[in-house]
Protein backbone atom coordinates (compact mmCIF):
# COMPACT_ATOMS: atom_id res chain seq x y z
CA UNK A 1 0.00 0.00 0.00
CA UNK A 2 2.79 2.43 0.88
CA UNK A 3 4.50 1.66 -2.44
CA UNK A 4 1.28 2.44 -4.32
CA UNK A 5 0.97 5.71 -2.43
CA UNK A 6 4.54 6.72 -3.24
CA UNK A 7 3.99 5.84 -6.89
CA UNK A 8 0.87 8.01 -6.79
CA UNK A 9 3.00 10.94 -5.63
CA UNK A 10 5.31 10.60 -8.59
CA UNK A 11 2.67 10.47 -11.32
CA UNK A 12 2.75 14.03 -12.68
CA UNK A 13 6.07 14.71 -14.38
CA UNK A 14 7.86 17.80 -13.07
CA UNK A 15 8.15 19.33 -16.55
CA UNK A 16 4.35 19.33 -16.93
CA UNK A 17 3.96 21.14 -13.63
CA UNK A 18 6.71 23.63 -14.51
CA UNK A 19 5.35 24.34 -18.01
CA UNK A 20 1.84 24.61 -16.59
CA UNK A 21 0.49 22.96 -19.75
CA UNK A 22 -2.68 21.80 -18.08
CA UNK A 23 -4.84 23.64 -15.57
CA UNK A 24 -4.18 21.55 -12.46
CA UNK A 25 -5.41 22.51 -9.03
CA UNK A 26 -2.20 21.91 -7.11
CA UNK A 27 -4.02 21.72 -3.77
CA UNK A 28 -6.40 19.13 -5.18
CA UNK A 29 -3.58 17.13 -6.71
CA UNK A 30 -1.62 17.17 -3.44
CA UNK A 31 -4.72 16.17 -1.51
CA UNK A 32 -5.50 13.24 -3.81
CA UNK A 33 -1.90 12.06 -3.64
CA UNK A 34 -1.91 12.32 0.17
CA UNK A 35 -5.12 10.29 0.22
CA UNK A 36 -3.42 7.64 -1.92
CA UNK A 37 -0.49 7.46 0.49
CA UNK A 38 -2.74 7.17 3.53
CA UNK A 39 -5.37 4.87 2.02
CA UNK A 40 -6.42 1.95 4.17
CA UNK A 41 -6.30 -0.59 1.35
CA UNK A 42 -4.41 -1.20 -1.88
CA UNK A 43 -7.68 -0.96 -3.83
CA UNK A 44 -8.42 2.49 -2.41
CA UNK A 45 -4.83 3.62 -3.01
CA UNK A 46 -5.18 2.60 -6.67
CA UNK A 47 -8.40 4.61 -6.99
CA UNK A 48 -6.77 7.73 -5.58
CA UNK A 49 -3.64 7.19 -7.69
CA UNK A 50 -5.77 6.90 -10.82
CA UNK A 51 -7.59 10.10 -9.91
CA UNK A 52 -4.28 11.96 -9.39
CA UNK A 53 -2.87 10.63 -12.65
CA UNK A 54 -5.95 11.78 -14.55
CA UNK A 55 -5.61 15.33 -13.20
CA UNK A 56 -2.45 15.76 -15.24
CA UNK A 57 -4.25 14.95 -18.50
CA UNK A 58 -6.15 17.34 -20.75
CA UNK A 59 -9.66 16.47 -19.55
CA UNK A 60 -8.49 15.35 -16.13
CA UNK A 61 -10.90 17.16 -13.86
CA UNK A 62 -13.90 15.64 -15.61
CA UNK A 63 -12.38 12.16 -15.53
CA UNK A 64 -11.49 12.54 -11.85
CA UNK A 65 -15.09 13.59 -11.13
CA UNK A 66 -16.20 10.42 -12.89
CA UNK A 67 -13.97 8.20 -10.72
CA UNK A 68 -15.11 9.89 -7.50
CA UNK A 69 -18.78 9.62 -8.57
CA UNK A 70 -18.36 5.90 -9.29
CA UNK A 71 -16.81 5.36 -5.86
CA UNK A 72 -19.58 7.30 -4.10
CA UNK A 73 -22.38 5.64 -6.09
CA UNK A 74 -21.17 2.07 -5.50
CA UNK A 75 -22.53 1.19 -2.04
CA UNK A 76 -20.40 -1.95 -1.78
CA UNK A 77 -17.18 -0.07 -2.51
CA UNK A 78 -18.05 3.04 -0.49
CA UNK A 79 -18.96 0.97 2.58
CA UNK A 80 -15.60 -0.86 2.42
CA UNK A 81 -13.68 2.42 2.63
CA UNK A 82 -12.33 3.41 6.01
CA UNK A 83 -13.81 6.48 7.69
CA UNK A 84 -10.69 8.41 6.76
CA UNK A 85 -10.89 7.34 3.10
CA UNK A 86 -14.59 8.26 2.94
CA UNK A 87 -13.71 11.72 4.25
CA UNK A 88 -11.02 12.07 1.57
CA UNK A 89 -13.46 11.01 -1.18
CA UNK A 90 -16.05 13.52 0.05
CA UNK A 91 -13.50 16.33 0.37
CA UNK A 92 -12.09 15.69 -3.10
CA UNK A 93 -15.64 15.63 -4.46
CA UNK A 94 -16.39 18.99 -2.82
CA UNK A 95 -13.22 20.54 -4.21
CA UNK A 96 -14.05 19.28 -7.70
CA UNK A 97 -17.55 20.76 -7.35
CA UNK A 98 -16.03 24.03 -6.12
CA UNK A 99 -13.81 24.28 -9.21
CA UNK A 100 -16.85 24.20 -11.48
CA UNK A 101 -19.56 25.72 -9.26
CA UNK A 102 -21.42 28.91 -9.93
CA UNK A 103 -21.46 31.48 -7.09
CA UNK A 104 -24.97 30.58 -5.85
CA UNK A 105 -24.00 26.93 -5.35
CA UNK A 106 -20.84 27.71 -3.37
CA UNK A 107 -22.82 28.44 -0.20
CA UNK A 108 -24.19 24.88 -0.36
CA UNK A 109 -20.61 23.61 -0.62
CA UNK A 110 -19.74 25.35 2.66
CA UNK A 111 -22.72 23.67 4.35
CA UNK A 112 -21.68 20.26 2.95
CA UNK A 113 -18.12 20.87 4.12
CA UNK A 114 -19.29 21.67 7.67
CA UNK A 115 -21.05 18.29 7.86
CA UNK A 116 -17.90 16.29 7.06
CA UNK A 117 -16.03 14.82 10.02
CA UNK A 118 -12.26 14.74 9.57
CA UNK A 119 -10.37 11.91 11.22
CA UNK A 120 -6.88 13.42 11.25
CA UNK A 121 -5.27 16.79 11.85
CA UNK A 122 -4.21 17.00 8.20
CA UNK A 123 -7.81 16.42 7.12
CA UNK A 124 -9.05 19.16 9.47
CA UNK A 125 -6.54 21.58 7.95
CA UNK A 126 -7.51 20.56 4.40
CA UNK A 127 -11.19 21.12 5.15
CA UNK A 128 -10.52 24.56 6.65
CA UNK A 129 -8.30 25.49 3.68
CA UNK A 130 -11.08 24.58 1.25
CA UNK A 131 -13.65 26.46 3.34
CA UNK A 132 -11.49 29.60 3.31
CA UNK A 133 -10.92 29.28 -0.42
CA UNK A 134 -14.67 28.97 -1.09
CA UNK A 135 -15.52 31.87 1.24
CA UNK A 136 -12.96 34.14 -0.41
CA UNK A 137 -14.34 33.28 -3.85
CA UNK A 138 -17.85 34.11 -2.55
CA UNK A 139 -16.54 37.47 -1.27
CA UNK A 140 -17.47 36.35 2.25
CA UNK A 141 -14.41 37.94 3.80
CA UNK A 142 -15.77 37.89 7.35
CA UNK A 143 -16.32 34.13 7.09
CA UNK A 144 -12.91 33.72 5.46
CA UNK A 145 -11.20 35.62 8.29
CA UNK A 146 -12.99 33.45 10.88
CA UNK A 147 -11.90 30.29 9.06
CA UNK A 148 -8.32 31.53 8.63
CA UNK A 149 -8.11 32.46 12.31
CA UNK A 150 -9.32 28.94 13.20
CA UNK A 151 -6.67 27.62 10.83
CA UNK A 152 -4.02 29.64 12.68
CA UNK A 153 -4.51 27.48 15.78
CA UNK A 154 -2.89 24.51 14.03
CA UNK A 155 0.88 24.26 14.55
CA UNK A 156 1.77 22.99 11.06
CA UNK A 157 0.33 26.00 9.19
CA UNK A 158 2.74 28.56 7.69
CA UNK A 159 2.14 31.59 9.93
CA UNK A 160 3.53 34.22 7.56
CA UNK A 161 1.41 33.07 4.63
CA UNK A 162 -1.65 32.77 6.86
CA UNK A 163 -1.14 36.29 8.24
CA UNK A 164 -0.95 37.64 4.67
CA UNK A 165 -4.17 35.84 3.73
CA UNK A 166 -5.97 37.11 6.84
CA UNK A 167 -4.80 40.68 6.24
CA UNK A 168 -5.80 40.47 2.58
CA UNK A 169 -9.33 39.42 3.57
CA UNK A 170 -9.58 42.01 6.36
CA UNK A 171 -8.70 44.80 3.90
CA UNK A 172 -11.65 43.74 1.71
CA UNK A 173 -14.26 43.85 4.49
CA UNK A 174 -16.49 46.88 3.93
CA UNK A 175 -16.49 49.27 6.88
CA UNK A 176 -19.65 50.81 8.17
Amino acid sequence: MVILGVVGCQITPLEIIQKDQYPISSNLEIQIRRAAMNASSAETARLFSSAARLLSTHNGTQQTKSIIARVKNDPALFSRLSRSDRFEVELIDLELKYLSANPRYKNDLIKQLEVLTPTTLVQEISALELAAQIQISMVDHVGAVRTLVRLSTYPSVDEKQLAERIWSSIKKIPLG
